[in-house]
């Protein structure tokens, strides 16, 4: 784990490492922080405001590009990001500027790695019951399968949290299991619909 201090956006948002997303700021506060990161080229963290803040995890992103800027100081950019971190200080201002920073410590035990095989084949399973004309067998890694699965922002942070590669493949399982059983709900629905 390393120890580095970001500039920060706060907000219910939480990515695992390698998804990107879309964001439009209105605060001129975050708009300061991303003139900084396009200048600069520095990271900074997304600090998600979740549960009253029980969690203290965030995402160290990077700016992929900035999309647009209004007349009235808003934003649109697109980020991606990197890793997980927790938050060790939080800063209301940060080195003098107008918006938040915090002391963080990156998460170095959430890289991408290859799952074992029962993940994989449950995963593939997964994958072709959503799209059997699309299917593809290849090998995919952890962050991978993840992405695929549009999990909620309490299941990617739960996720997260988990530090022992055991322990998050076997969460992992659990979750692409539930994601079939909501396919086999949704299959049972319609053959109920259709007898009646």
């Amino acid at each position: 784990m390393t120890a580095d201090k970001i500039g920060l956006l706060t907000m219910n948002v939480f990515l695992l490492p390698g998804e990107t997303k879309v964001l439009h700021l209105k605060d001129f506060r975050s708009q300061y922080l991303i003139n900084d990161v396009a200048k600069s080229g520095m990271p900074f963290g997304i600090f998600c405001l979740r549960k009253f803040y029980q969690h203290m995890m965030g995402t160290l992103v990077e700016l992929d590009r900035v999309i647009k800027r209004y007349p009235n100081g808003e934003i649109d950019i697109r980020i991606k990001a990197k890793k997980s971190f927790s938050l060790d200080k939080f800063y209301s201002k940060m080195d003098g500027k107008e918006y938040p920073g915090a002391k963080i410590v990156v998460e170095t035990s959430h890289d991408n790695y290859a799952v074992d095989n029962t993940i994989l084949t449950a995963y593939h399973a997964h994958q072709f019951r959503l799209t059997p004309d699309n299917f593809d067998n290849g090998t995919v890694n952890f962050y991978d399968i993840a992405k695929s699965l549009d999990l909620s922002t309490d299941d990617k942070i739960n996720l997260s949290k988990l530090k022992a590669k055991q322990q998050q493949q076997a969460h992992l399982l659990r979750l692409i299991k539930y994601k079939n059983s909501l396919i086999d709900q949704e299959i049972k629905s319609k053959f109920t619909f259709y007898l009646n």
